[in-house]
């Protein structure tokens, strides 16, 4: 009956659907919503609204009001977008949604859902301000969250007073299976790098979850549950088949397996000749095993000039962002993401950015050459010897377009940087500090030079 519903509805020709974040990158598995439901305590005969926040609520709600159901407990169910700020989003509820909430203000239990909350915290505030707005108190609204909140590091205003005034649980955190190291936050600094001075800064929530399993030498790390692994798995097995990264395989959902190469992470002082060797040989089999007709300049540009503009003050020249040989980039030139191996690099982590939720997207292959330039800091002869190999094996001259490409990577990882030390403790964020004064000395100088 069901079916025979579903297909008497009328459908657009095209649903667009955006990509789960949860899903995508950060390893939150549904699962885990429906045993957090299994085992939340509920007055008994108390009614109980279930509100997703779109986008990833929807589904995620479903799941939770499924696991209700299974204990015989029976539910409404709605979903919310708030809007405005993302540091301070509002929600106005409104007919029959609205009429709903007010019949169950009085007895009823609210549970919001959503993954996060990120750094403000706005949106599961807005949700729960809203329902207190129309007659529902506080301690009958719980937040079912992704991972344990601290509220005083949330960054909307009054964040901590206002989040507290509610209830709010998460699952259960990752735990990596028997056998293996949880390496996810960062954690894998240790082991590549004894002296904890020469560790690179991460900004720990945005990594994604990783594991090594020492008996295997494997590093086990995600790259989405299906279908989002796809493209991941696909540049991840190109990569190794060629030759430029660790051999790979699936191990379980969401999960790759990836072997651990015997060496040392690259330096940018020591192994720049070896970059300068290896990298047009990488970029050139990226150009051709990954080429895009999806990447647009538009959004880098304007990233740009607000990253610039607010970084820097004034009204910084906004470069044009020419699309000559448009990918699916690596993203990660940082020499921390090469091992020299014997007399090889070999590049680890060149999978997975090419398409996630930070820029660039898509875009021209003029992008890696400049992150390597930039990570390298390679002096000129370098960079022009790294441009003239990279165009013998391809025939793309990038040097006209390396000064713009530059200015955009500069500005995309300040902005970056100053976001992460938003949630960096004390040592982290002079790690990004360090990073930060790089960034903007180097955006500086690029920035300068298209204004002549």
């Amino acid at each position: 009956r069901a079916r025979a519903l579903t297909a008497a509805l009328p459908r657009p020709a095209v649903v667009e659907l955006r990509r789960p974040e949860g899903y995508a990158f950060y390893a939150l598995d549904p699962a885990s919503y429906a045993a957090l439901a299994a085992t939340l305590p509920l007055s008994p005969g108390a009614g109980v609204f279930v509100i997703g926040v779109r986008s990833i609520g929807t589904s995620l709600s479903a799941v939770v009001r499924s696991a209700l159901a299974r204990r015989g407990i029976p539910s409404e169910r709605a979903t919310v977008r708030p809007t405005g700020h993302p540091w301070d989003r509002t929600l106005a509820l409104s007919g029959t949604l609205k009429e709903r909430v007010l019949r169950n203000a009085e007895h009823g239990e609210f549970l919001v859902v959503d993954e996060g909350p990120g750094m403000s915290g706005s949106t599961f505030l807005a949700v729960g301000e809203a329902l207190e707005r129309h007659g529902v108190s506080p301690e009958r609204v719980r937040f079912l969250t992704s991972h344990r909140v601290e509220p005083e590091r949330l960054l909307a205003r009054d964040a901590a007073r206002r989040w507290v005034r509610f209830r709010s649980l998460a699952p259960a955190p990752f735990a990596p299976r028997a056998g293996a190291e949880d390496f996810s936050g960062g954690r894998w600094r240790a082991w590549v790098f004894p002296d904890s001075r020469d560790w690179p800064p991460t900004w720990a929530e945005q990594e994604r979850i990783k594991a090594f399993v020492r008996a295997r030498a494997e590093l086990l790390k995600f790259s989405g549950y299906p279908p989002y692994d796809g493209p991941v798995r696909a540049r991840a097995e190109a990569l190794a088949a060629a030759g430029f990264a660790p051999k790979v395989r699936v191990d379980g959902p969401g999960f790759l397996a990836h072997a651990w190469i015997a060496g040392r992470a690259a330096c940018a002082r020591r192994d720049r000749s070896l970059l300068v060797e290896t990298l047009p040989r990488y970029l050139a089999f990226r150009r051709e095993a990954f080429p895009t007709r999806e990447a647009s300049p538009e959004a880098l540009e304007t990233m740009t000039r607000v990253n610039s503009t607010e970084a820097l003050g004034g009204d910084p020249p906004v470069p044009s962002l020419p699309l000559v040989s448009p990918v699916e980039p690596d993203g990660r030139m940082q020499a921390h993401e090469w091992i020299v191996s014997g007399s090889r690099l070999v590049k680890t982590d060149g999978a997975e950015h090419a398409d996630d939720h930070f820029y660039p997207g898509p875009t021209d292959v003029a992008w890696d050459i400049a992150g390597a330039v930039v990570e390298w800091d390679l002096d000129e002869p370098h960079t022009a010897l790294l441009l003239r190999r990279y165009r013998r094996l391809t025939g793309d001259d990038a040097s006209p377009r390396l000064t713009a490409y530059t200015a955009a990577y500069c500005a995309f990882r300040l902005g970056y940087a100053r976001f992460a030390q938003g949630s960096a403790d004390e040592h982290e964020r002079a790690r990004w500090d360090r990073a930060c004064a790089r960034y903007r000395t180097r955006l500086v100088a690029a920035l300068e030079k298209l204004g002549k």
